[in-house]
């Protein structure tokens, strides 16, 4: 015959494993939401930059006030973020470095002492050339131009 409790002791055993994967599958659904959201914006801060005919030093500037400004709004969780811009004559690379907040317990920083702590993203995206830019532009400009006389002819027939 068994004890009249047995049923209450197993229960809690179980219940807290089960809030244990729970809370490890929570940390772990933040994670990788910031790990997501940090290379998008990474990207998306590094094309923007890309896109600026100027020198490289505002280039570097205004492309890390872009990617401040990404960070501000999505992020979960985080401490600190570095944000290091460097500019080539092709290339612009934006290298991210966040580090979350403790939300794990003393325990697992024990088992795993970096694991879910560090995120990082570096974003890369080629530079325009200023001449193959403008040819581009005034080649399409002409086209456009033919295009809406062609449909202007169209709408006063």
């Amino acid at each position: 015959m068994k004890a009249k409790g047995s049923y209450t002791v197993e229960a809690t055993f179980i219940m807290c494993i089960i809030i244990s994967c729970l809370f490890l599958l929570f940390t772990l659904g933040i994670f990788l939401y910031n790990s997501c959201i940090l290379k998008q914006h990474a990207y998306i801060a590094a094309l923007r930059g890309s896109l600026l005919l100027v020198e490289n030093e505002f280039v570097m500037s205004d492309t890390k006030e872009v990617a401040k400004g990404l960070l501000e709004e999505n992020l979960i969780g985080i401490n600190q973020s570095e944000i290091e811009v460097t500019v080539s004559f092709h290339e612009v690379t934006v290298e991210i470095n966040t580090q979350m907040k403790n939300v794990i317990s003393k325990l697992w920083q024990e088992l795993f002492p970096n694991s879910l702590k560090q995120v990082n993203a570096v974003g890369k995206a080629n530079r325009i050339r200023q001449k193959l830019f403008i040819r581009t532009i005034r080649k399409l400009e002409v086209v456009v131009d033919e295009q809406l006389d062609k449909e202007e002819e169209i709408q006063n027939k």
